[in-house]
């Protein structure tokens, strides 16, 4: 449909329709508010035929870049009522012949108060040739996204009698009108009331005085400088800034000097070197054991050539020798890719085209590209093992996951050293240490070709844990996680909350499991609540948010059954060294309750897109007014 026609959103909210219910927000603007005002549409662009056309064209020009800033539209039509006595014939005529005249206009990104005010006071001009037209009725009404309504006039005497005006509000409205803009001052005081009276629809979980504080801070930057661009305009005043963009955002800590994953993990090499790290059917393989297959496979890869900046595939099923592989490429200073055999060839191809990898370990009979030297892990032989060290820095490449493509071609997501080390050592303190954890026992049983199974590998082997590995009996209809839940042998458990789903329609309980992480979609408070009643000892559920260009997880938030009421539960606060705002289309900071985009900043922001710049340009922006570099939006 038309933009025009869209349901008008607001505050996080879609316009029904279909409540009548009404609030309204009194904000009295003052005397030297009111004779600014005054001043102000006495010169252009406000100054027109009346007095008080001026006034309403001012204030429709804060209307409309009001809702233009908080609300998915940018043309809107606002009704406004005219007394419709148009010559001395109508003066005395008994009855109600009010008019309520359409106003319509769009808003440009690079409007003005100005701009936006000439056209404003045309389209004004232009619709009162109308008013003389009965007026409209029914279905017409229901036509407008607000109404605009200034009201003047003193109230006198009558019968000799001194009279006051007090304007009662019912709590209803028309349920197609998101908001009513009421200015009056009935008194002639030279001070302006304004009423909002907003659709209930809109306002549910709102803090009403945050509304007032945009609407004024709009009025004010109107009758500072009417040439500033409205998206250019903070609707955030300085005590909201410092709240939502510093204080919340103030998560700088340092919280490890390992500058890669690998010099994360190499202490377990020796501090753990007989503890088990991975439990794969009936067999255990120690930290020794896993070092030194590492090794073997890192020796065959560097033997073929591969050294720091390229680009190692890994197209094998869950086992020892998965882990084994990736652990060998990073150790070389090269960037894995996890390909699931899962997956359909043809991604599995166009996977490869773009990746470009300079050797691939894989357990497949075939692979799909030629002139690439592949290795199956087991047919490698003992013997003695020649590695080269290398020195792997911060801003070296990790690991590269490619998108699921579910709007285009997979993307490969580049993550370097500095990304992951920064999630990991946040993950150990904030799921292990502060837990009392020793050793934690995670499972591998997700997809390697997904960043949420990251998290199952790589915490375990930074504490001293161990991986329980879990077969896929069906590639296809993969359930191993009702064999996770089943055996209840681990500690923490990263899922989905389509997996919590289905793990509740089991009738076993668990009584090891203490912590869920869940991700990669939206978690109610429905189904957390309900997964409470699956551990009988108490468990910790954690809402993991995290898209792959931002390093697994860049938020959290811990579900609270007494707090969290709302339909899903809340993403959180950001973690360590990572910064979230959510800004406008004009990269403006939105007031809470108005919807925003995200962007994500700090240290787990991916390098980019592989051979994507153009889309790089578009999702790795600066934002230079926030003081950031880099941010993924």
């Amino acid at each position: 449909p038309p933009a025009d026609q869209v349901p008008l959103e607001a505050f996080g909210n879609t316009l029904s329709g279909n409540n009548p219910r009404a609030e309204r927000i009194e904000l009295r603007l003052g005397a030297e508010r009111s004779q600014r005002i005054e001043s102000r549409c006495a010169e252009a662009p406000f100054r027109t035929l009346s007095r008080d056309l001026g006034i309403l064209n001012f204030f429709a020009t804060v209307l409309w870049a009001f809702l233009y800033r908080t609300s998915n539209r940018d043309r809107l039509t606002v009704g406004t009522p005219l007394h419709n006595r148009s010559s001395a014939a109508f003066r005395d005529t008994a009855g109600l012949l009010i008019n309520i005249l359409p106003i319509s206009e769009s808003v440009n990104s690079d409007d003005t108060f100005a701009s936006l005010a000439s056209r404003l006071g045309l389209s004004t001009l232009d619709a009162t040739k109308y008013a003389a037209f009965p007026p409209p009725q029914g279905e017409m009404h229901r036509g407008f996204d607000a109404v605009l309504n200034f009201l003047t006039g003193e109230v006198g005497e009558f019968a000799g009698m001194p009279c006051d005006f007090t304007w009662r509000h019912t709590g209803f409205a028309d349920p197609h009108h998101a908001v009513r803009l009421q200015v009056q001052d009935f008194a002639a005081s030279g001070e302006f009331t304004l009423y909002l009276d907003f659709n209930a629809d809109l306002l549910s979980g709102l803090e009403r005085h945050r509304i007032a504080d945009s609407f004024l801070l709009l009025v004010d930057a109107c009758l500072d400088n009417t040439d500033s661009r409205l998206g250019a305009i903070s609707l955030l005043p300085e005590r909201d800034r410092v709240q939502l963009l510093d204080e919340f955002n103030a998560t700088q800590r340092k919280l490890t000097d390992a500058r890669s994953l690998n010099e994360l993990i190499a202490p377990q090499w020796t501090d753990s070197k007989d503890l088990t790290a991975i439990r794969f059917r009936d067999t255990e393989l120690s930290y020794g054991e896993l070092n030194a297959r590492v090794t073997s496979i890192a020796s065959w890869l560097q033997a073929s050539g591969i050294g720091k900046g390229d680009v190692v595939a890994v197209w094998m099923r869950r086992s020892p020798d998965f882990i084994a592989s990736i652990l060998a490429a990073m150790r070389l200073g090269a960037a894995y890719v996890p390909l699931d055999p899962a997956q359909p060839i043809r991604r599995i191809e166009r996977v490869l085209r773009d990746a470009e990898p300079g050797a691939i370990v894989s357990d497949e009979s075939s692979v799909p590209l030629d002139n690439c030297p592949v290795l199956d892990p087991a047919t490698l032989q003992g013997g003695e093992d020649r590695l080269e060290p290398v020195n792997v820095s911060a801003s070296d490449a990790a690991y590269m996951i490619y998108t699921s493509g579910s709007t285009g071609e997979p993307k490969g997501v580049i993550v370097e050293h500095h990304g992951i080390v920064n999630y990991v050592a946040w993950a150990a303190e904030q799921y292990v240490h502060s837990a009392d954890l020793n050793r934690p026992a995670m499972p591998f049983y997700t997809s390697p070709a997904v960043d949420l199974t990251l998290t199952s590998l790589f915490l375990p082997l930074t504490t001293g844990g161990s991986i329980v590995i879990y077969e896929a009996d069906d590639l296809r209809n993969d359930l191993s996680i009702v064999d996770v839940f089943r055996d209840d042998a681990v500690d923490i458990l990263k899922l989905t909350p389509a997996h919590l789903s289905l793990l509740q329609k089991l009738e076993r309980k668990a009584s090891r499991i203490g912590t869920l992480i869940l991700g990669g979609e939206n978690l109610t408070t429905t189904s957390s609540r309900q997964a409470l009643s699956l551990f009988p000892s108490g468990v910790a559920i954690y809402n993991e948010y995290g898209p792959t260009e931002t390093v697994v997880g860049c938020m959290i938030h811990r579900y609270n059954p007494a707090f969290d009421a709302g339909d899903s539960v809340p993403i959180g606060k950001p973690i360590s060294n990572m910064r979230i705002y959510a800004l406008d289309r004009h990269e403006q900071p939105v007031p809470p309750g108005v919807v925003g985009e995200l962007y994500v900043a700090g240290d787990g922001v991916a390098r980019g897109y592989r051979n994507r710049p153009e889309q790089n340009r578009q999702s790795f922006v600066a934002l230079p007014d926030l003081g950031e570099a880099r941010a993924y939006r």
